[in-house]
């Protein structure tokens, strides 16, 4: 089990991020020459300020999953595996199978 955040899980937070401000930046811009204030250009702001928020923490975990596994790859360490059967056989009713903990009929 890992501890923290996986590349995948970052870099779809940091690309997420990238367009919810990127379309938020668009909706706020489509009001800025109008005299009334318009519901579109306060939802896009506020989604440039979100996606910017999330565009930033995604990049703080994007870097530090990348200086974790440069980290690992240095020191040698190799990521943990999960156990290969988490129920091993069980010999208590004379069964080997290892996909039946049930006894036998």
């Amino acid at each position: 089990m890992t501890k923290g955040p996986t590349f995948l899980q970052a870099f779809l937070l940091t690309i997420c991020g990238a367009a919810l401000a990127f379309f938020g930046c668009l909706g706020a811009l489509t009001t800025m020459g109008r005299d009334q204030q318009n519901m579109l250009g306060t939802v896009g702001g506020l989604g440039f300020v979100a996606g910017l928020l999330m565009l930033m923490v995604g990049m703080v975990l994007l870097a530090y999953v990348i200086i974790r596994a440069i980290v690992r790859a240095v020191r040698g360490e190799t990521p943990s595996s999960p156990p290969s059967d988490p129920y091993p056989p069980s010999g208590r009713y004379g069964g080997t199978d290892p996909d039946s903990h049930d006894p036998k009929p």
